[in-house]
């Protein structure tokens, strides 16, 4: 497993850790710089829905990794594709 994909899914189990069951992220695909993560859970709708999407960004932040969310699209009403680009390193320490 390359570096990057390794740390993306330490962040994934981080992310899974405090925000399961509501919202559980699964990589499922993971090219070049661009990776797709499965959410599925009870997602609240209120506000900030994107939110559940926003924070992998910041547990991969966390493990040294700057990404951006590209776009997220639903495949049920529980389950969600969210696509992440990997623009370089966290530079901010």
């Amino acid at each position: 497993m390359e570096m990057k994909e390794a740390t993306v899914e330490k962040a994934i189990k981080s992310y899974n850790r405090y925000r399961s069951p509501l919202a559980t992220a699964n990589l499922i695909e993971f090219k070049g710089n661009r990776f797709k993560v499965r959410f599925e859970g009870n997602f609240c709708y209120s506000c900030g829905f994107d939110e559940y999407f926003v924070d992998l960004v910041y547990e991969l932040e966390d493990e040294g990794l700057k990404t951006r969310l590209s776009e997220f699209h639903p495949e049920n009403n529980d389950r969600f594709i969210a696509e992440y680009e990997i623009v370089g390193p966290d530079d901010s320490e």
